[in-house]
């Protein structure tokens, strides 16, 4: 998974790379800055820094040294943007910030790289808002590379606010953090926006209590405990059953590479009508497949709908050539429906 969170020792990460949050002196801070120092060696860190950077390091760039006494082998040392009210540039900054960071580890062909939460604790930047910048940073770099990334949480607090802002993303907690054994089954995960216990009958009396209704609960839970396969899920099964690689596909369905790449990494993110019909048909996939797969995502082929009806056509006549359905289209005076073709 290209982007993951986790809640865990920074420094303690068996990683290609970690980010630092620094200031633009490139000197120890407190915080995570002081426990990445500390970790590493902070005199070989100190004097690296001064002899490669002496003139520092400007807000929203960031500089890369060795990882010394640390598991992870480069640190990449980010600047961070301090808040000062929204109106200063402070996000562009950070979003920044990111970016560098992770083209440095990039140029050092890293394929792990771990991010701390920058600019929150004594920079001010608001938690949401940095979790938000931080998210859109990451996956708009590795809808073009090849990278996994690490966001790592201290508290559980964050990592909650990071769950309820990206939905399904899988996540996992260090015991070593968790205050009891309650505490470490309840963050061992995340589904569909609420944590899960390991344990189904301590889950399913909580859920019983909850909702105040023990007659009927035990039914009405075994429904809504269930975890059918999801649009994204099911998409990307019938790609790979397919055989093709996934350049093959949305260049087949006319897709860019960065919309593809927002349907594979956004969990949360449902892409229109049209542009499912468009991957259906670059899989050669059956009526009743496609018909399936709109549902996942809250769709149907509408026997009342003139586009529609055509769709049925094409698939049920196994009609694949953008060219030959968009003419159909024309023929129905439905020019207005055509399919996008790119030039490939």
């Amino acid at each position: 998974m290209p982007l993951r969170f986790i809640r865990d020792d920074i420094t303690k990460l068996n990683i290609d790379a970690i980010v630092l949050p620094a200031n633009p002196v490139l000197e120890e801070g407190s915080g995570t800055s002081k426990a990445i120092f500390v970790a590493a060696g902070e005199k070989q860190m100190t004097a690296e820094l001064r002899l490669r950077y002496p003139d520092g390091c400007e807000i929203g760039k960031a500089v890369i040294t060795h990882g010394y006494d640390l598991p992870a082998k480069w640190v990449i040392h980010a600047v961070c943007p301090q808040w000062l009210g929204g109106d200063q540039g402070e996000r562009d900054y950070l979003y920044s910030a990111y970016r560098e960071s992770m083209l440095l580890a990039d140029s050092k062909h890293c394929k792990t790289l771990a991010f701390p939460l920058l600019s929150t604790g004594n920079y001010k930047f608001p938690r949401i808002e940095a979790i938000r910048i931080a998210i859109n940073a990451i996956l708009d770099f590795v809808a073009d590379h090849d990278m996994d990334v690490f966001l790592v949480f201290f508290t559980k607090e964050g990592l909650r606010d990071g769950n309820k802002l990206f939905g399904d993303i899988k996540s996992s907690i260090d015991d070593t953090y968790a205050e009891d054994a309650n505490a470490r089954n309840i963050y061992i995960g995340h589904r569909r926006g609420k944590f899960y216990q390991d344990d189904w009958y301590d889950q399913r009396e909580s859920f019983k209590a909850s909702q105040n209704a023990p007659v009927e609960t035990d039914e009405i839970y075994d429904i809504m405990s269930r975890n059918p396969e999801t649009f994204r899920e099911m998409l990307f099964r019938l790609i790979g059953e397919s055989g093709q690689k996934e350049p093959e596909v949305y260049k087949a369905a006319h897709i860019t590479r960065q919309h593809f790449g927002k349907i594979k990494l956004n969990e949360q993110y449902t892409p229109k009508k049209k542009t499912i019909l468009q991957l259906a048909i670059a899989l050669h996939l059956t009526t009743g497949t496609t018909e399936t797969l709109l549902k996942k995502a809250g769709y149907a082929l509408s026997d009342s709908d003139d586009f529609d009806r055509i769709m049925k056509y094409c698939l049920d006549k196994r009609m694949f050539d953008f060219h030959e359905i968009n003419e159909l289209l024309w023929a129905y005076d439905l020019g207005d429906e055509v399919f996008p073709i790119r030039e490939k």
